[in-house]
C-alpha cells in the first residue's frame, strides 16, 4: 500500500467519525406536563327555533309618495350563547330590502309590498376578545304580508 493511499484511508476514516459525531440524533422526550383547555364553542349557533314577525305597511298620501313598512320582531325563541340577532328583510323578487340587528325595521316602497316578502332571523355570536370575530347561526325565514 503506497503512502498516498494510507493517508487517503485515513482521511476518509476521519472524515466518517466527525460525520457521526456532528450529525443531529433523534431526539426522545416524554411530557407530563397537562393545561385546562380554555373553552371552546366546537358547534355553530342553533337556530331560533321560532319567530312572531309582523309587517304593518302605511301608505303615503294614498301610495303616491310610496309606503312605509314598518317590520317587528315581536317574540323569538333564543338561542344559548347568542350576543345579538339579526334580521333580513327580502321583497317578493329576492331583493334584499334591509338588514339590521335592530328588531324594528322602517322599509321605504314604492308600492305596497305584494306577496313574496320574506325575512330571515339569525343569532349571532361575537368573540368578546375579538368584536370583528362573529359567528353567524343559521336563519330561521319566514314569510310577511300587510297587516295593515
Amino acid at each position: 500500500m503506497s503512502h498516498v493511499s494510507t493517508l487517503r484511508a485515513l482521511a476518509t476514516g476521519v472524515a466518517v467519525i466527525l460525520a457521526l459525531i456532528t450529525t443531529p440524533s433523534p431526539a426522545f422526550a416524554k411530557f407530563t406536563d397537562t393545561k385546562q383547555a380554555s373553552t371552546l364553542i366546537t358547534t355553530g349557533l342553533a337556530t331560533p327555533a321560532t319567530a312572531n314577525v309582523t309587517m304593518e305597511c302605511n301608505h303615503l298620501l294614498l301610495g303616491i309618495f310610496g309606503w312605509n313598512n314598518v317590520v317587528t320582531v315581536n317574540s323569538f325563541g333564543k338561542v344559548p350563547r347568542a350576543t345579538s340577532y339579526e334580521i333580513r328583510i327580502f321583497d317578493g323578487g329576492g331583493q334584499l330590502q334591509a338588514q339590521g340587528d335592530t328588531m324594528n325595521l322602517t322599509i321605504w316602497s314604492e308600492r305596497k309590498p305584494a306577496a313574496g316578502w320574506r325575512y330571515e332571523l339569525r343569532a349571532k355570536y361575537t368573540v368578546p376578545t375579538n368584536p370583528t370575530n362573529v359567528w353567524t347561526g343559521n336563519a330561521i325565514p319566514g314569510t310577511l304580508k300587510c297587516d295593515r
